[in-house]
């Protein structure tokens, strides 16, 4: 399968490195209910960053989606941010970053996955024609709900 942005990254060296196709759940911030707009990689979102571009591996990965391998390490993550602004700007942060975080169980004909870091982040290379919101089958927000052992929300 093609990846869907593979017109972007052909000139970005090993791009992507260490990818495979796997099946689990992921974990992401989107808005509300989610729309395609909240899968798009940062690069597309706006124009990367100077830092990303004289990094091949950071530029490779701005054209990937971030994920976490659980809801409770994507909010720590989320949270990590949040708390170091003042009430303005996290009101900007979560418009901008979205107030909800989803679970999408993603499958081996969806895309390749980089490996994890410590944090419980990796980056997704979707193929072309894969819809997220469609695989959505969670919803918790991100500040308010209590998570439990899994990453899912307390009943």
């Amino acid at each position: 399968m093609e990846l869907k942005y593979s017109k972007f990254i052909t000139g970005i060296k090993n791009c992507p490195k260490n990818c495979v196709p796997k099946s689990k759940p992921a974990y992401r911030y989107i808005h509300d209910l989610g729309n395609e707009e909240d899968f798009l990689p940062m690069s597309l979102q706006n124009s990367p960053p100077a830092r990303i571009l004289d990094n091949n591996d950071k530029h490779c990965m701005s054209y990937g989606i971030s994920f976490f391998e659980s809801a409770i390490q994507a909010r720590e993550k989320f949270l990590h941010y949040y708390n170091k602004k003042n009430e303005e700007l996290q009101q900007l942060y979560l418009i901008e970053k979205g107030n909800k975080i989803a679970c999408v169980n993603i499958t081996e004909e969806d895309g390749l996955c980089s490996e994890t870091d410590k944090y419980g982040h990796f980056t997704f290379y979707d193929f072309i024609n894969i819809t997220f919101v469609d695989k959505i089958s969670n919803l918790v927000n991100v500040i308010i709900e209590e998570l439990g052992v899994n990453g899912e929300a307390d009943k």
